[in-house]
């Protein structure tokens, strides 16, 4: 589904990459839009435990709190997983059209979110502002994650895929007025 797209995959073609007959899928997943379910948990649980491990190593700071979420979304380094990238990539392209996606997909986001917003509010105490306006830059920042990712898919001379996390981190603080 990251190579060829959610329309063009077929129980065959999903079958034959993963190298298993494809009946044995068919077992187990019933159907192509059960497979994208399965996809869309994946790609959620290796988000999650990135964002995990970053959390950790970013201590009590809020700067690289926030950091360590954008990085879990969008960062390409030693223990990203480029086929998640690329299949949220088409996972969020097909919301509007499989209901059954939709809604995960929404309380995911949703809950990426309430962590950047989070954040975002640590951030605006430390600098002594409301922090009012949390959930509109978290909103801001998530834009650019989404924005980012699909540019490194479809523009990677705009915007190389090593370079996506440096990009939004970058927005994110244009957004709080770091340095300001």
């Amino acid at each position: 589904m990251a190579d060829a797209g959610y329309e063009r995959a077929t129980i065959v073609s999903i079958a034959k990459a993963a190298g298993l007959a494809p009946g044995l899928v068919h077992y187990h997943f019933g159907a192509k839009r059960d497979v994208l379910l399965a996809l869309f948990e994946r790609v959620i649980a290796v988000a999650e435990a990135r964002y995990q491990r970053r959390l950790k190593a970013a201590g009590d700071d809020p700067w690289r709190r926030l950091d360590a979420a954008i990085d879990a979304l969008v960062s390409l380094d030693d223990d990203a997983d480029h086929l998640a990238a690329a299949c949220w990539i088409q996972i969020g392209s097909e919301v509007p059209r499989i209901e059954a996606v939709a809604g995960p997909y929404r309380a995911a986001v949703g809950t990426q979110h309430r962590i950047i917003a989070l954040h975002v509010t640590e951030i605006r105490h430390l600098q002594g502002q409301s922090d009012t306006d949390a959930p509109l830059v978290a909103a801001g920042i998530m834009a650019a994650v989404e924005g980012a990712f699909r540019l490194a898919a479809a523009a990677p001379d705009v915007v190389p895929w090593g370079q996506t996390a440096v990009l939004v981190r970058q927005m994110a603080r244009g957004l709080l007025g770091a340095g300001q």
